[in-house]
């Protein structure tokens, strides 16, 4: 079988969406030896990531012409230009891995799934800038639409489809997301503890992982602490944004400091010694 992926955000994303692509891909690769593999990408020369399956011989990367220096050119082909090479390619099964299809996929065989994480642009719009929310929605509702299966990440996001999309539940399945491979390896008790050193924690601490947006809802877990006098700190990793600046101020007028850890810059390799 030849199975083409949205490989975009696998090469481009740090965070969540990134992990998901990169995980699922490379578990394609690694357990099924059978099947070609074609990952499209709108920037080879933006590359992150160097992803280990891409040395196997079953494994093709497709980006458009790198000459092209039209603004929104590599945004275009993804969307209407990409499909174009399914029937040359002889593709089978394409997986939108973020909550999009290309358009004018109807020249080709291909059957098309695609993965819906969420849709919270729709039911927390204030999260989001105006332009932002009818991009997400337009693309989300033409992939729910165009799919012959979708694939929700959780029951919520399902709920979610069904009711914004009237979409049929019959082709939707939750498949929970998996998890890198790296948390399932043993480190001993040495490591642990120069990774504390590493990044300064204390000995107990509750623990936040995600990008500090108002979306991922932090300033709920440090209105907690102001609840509690229990002295256990909060130790906060992950990416600051403009939302950072407000958690600072509540922090201050909480009088909270000394019991918030704010860390960046740690790396997926090491997050699991973290929660360890």
């Amino acid at each position: 079988m030849n199975i083409a992926f949205d490989a975009k955000r696998a090469y481009l994303n740090l965070t969540g969406l990134g992990n998901y692509a990169r995980t699922l891909m490379t578990g394609m690769a690694n357990n099924h030896p059978e099947n070609n593999y074609f990952l499209y990408t709108p920037f080879v020369e933006k590359i992150k990531f160097h992803l280990d399956m891409v040395s196997h011989d079953n494994v093709k990367v497709i980006a458009p012409d790198s000459t092209q220096i039209v603004p929104g050119y590599h945004a275009f082909w993804r969307t209407y230009l990409m499909a174009s090479s399914f029937r040359k390619n002889e593709i089978d099964l394409y997986h939108g891995l973020t909550n999009e299809l290309p358009r004018f996929t109807f020249r080709s065989k291909a059957r098309m799934l695609v993965t819906l994480h969420d849709l919270i642009f729709i039911r927390y719009p204030d999260y989001y800038p105006f332009v932002d929310q009818k991009m997400f929605y337009s693309k989300s509702r033409h992939a729910c639409s165009r799919a012959d299966r979708i694939i929700a990440i959780s029951e919520q996001t399902k709920r979610d489809i069904i009711e914004f999309f009237k979409t049929d539940p019959a082709k939707i399945d939750v498949v929970y997301q998996s998890c890198n491979p790296v948390y399932y390896k043993d480190y001993s008790s040495d490591e642990v503890e120069e990774a504390r050193r590493l990044f300064d924690l204390p000995n107990e601490f509750l623990l936040n992982v995600g990008t500090i947006e108002p979306r991922k809802n932090l300033i709920t877990l440090l209105k907690a602490l102001t609840l509690t006098k229990n002295p256990i700190p909060l130790v906060v990793i992950g990416k600051k944004r403009k939302h950072f600046e407000e958690l600072l101020k509540f922090i201050n007028k909480e009088k909270i400091f000394a019991r918030v850890m704010f860390r960046e810059n740690i790396s997926n390799d090491m997050l699991p010694l973290v929660y360890r």
